[in-house]
């Protein structure tokens, strides 16, 4: 089974609910014409430059690595950095030497600016943006020991993606993809069958179109 979950009421107006229950700076993403539904952009569409809503979360990680090491790995390749002392940049010193910009919030969510892996074709530079992108998302860029832990992601005490997570909540075993680096380390999008098993498929059609 895979997609979004089939409840007693409309399965995609219920996710259109939840998503415009979120804060402002996400809801503004919800496009109409008139009454009628149109969609529903990503807050990476809908977001402007000024936007905060992971500036605390993402300042209160980099100035944490100024102390205390920021230790993770990849694929067997471990990686070791730490904050300038202005809290502007990651410094890594392992597997390589290069540096990581502080992101705004919007870089956090579109996977842009310093997070950006098109900047560079450095595989190991690429791997650490998109790990640290990951766990900005979800919240957990604090605590590397639940990188790798679906369960712990986007935590009530931290600041993160409300568009993944309400995303995440809507679907069977949070299979699908709630910004762009949503497969880091690689368990992010779970359950997600092998085309050769899928042997039948529920098609659910519906008449709601004013949803709210």
């Amino acid at each position: 089974t895979f997609g979004i979950n089939l409840d007693t009421v409309n399965p995609v107006g219920t996710l259109l609910r939840n998503l415009n229950a979120l804060s402002s700076d996400y809801t503004a993403g919800y496009q109409t014409n008139g009454n009628t539904f149109l969609r529903y952009l990503a807050p990476d569409l809908s977001f402007t430059n000024e936007t905060t809503v992971l500036d605390t979360a993402i300042t209160e990680g980099y100035n944490q690595y100024m102390t205390t090491p920021l230790e993770f790995s990849v694929s067997g390749t471990n990686y070791v950095a730490t904050t300038s002392s202005d809290g502007t940049r990651l410094n890594f010193t392992q597997p390589e030497t290069f540096s990581i910009g502080k992101p705004s919030t919007l870089n956090v969510i579109a996977s842009t600016g310093p997070l950006d892996t098109g900047s560079t074709s450095d595989a190991n530079i690429q791997n650490a943006m998109k790990f640290i992108d990951a766990a900005l998302n979800r919240g957990i860029f604090g605590n590397t020991a639940i990188w790798s832990t679906p369960t712990s992601y986007y935590p009530s005490t931290v600041e993160f993606n409300e568009y993944s997570n309400c995303l995440h909540n809507a679907f069977i075993d949070s299979a699908c993809y709630g910004f762009s680096y949503d497969d880091v380390p690689g368990n992010g999008v779970l359950s997600v069958p092998a085309i050769g098993t899928c042997t039948s498929m529920t098609l659910v059609l519906s008449k709601e179109l004013d949803i709210l």
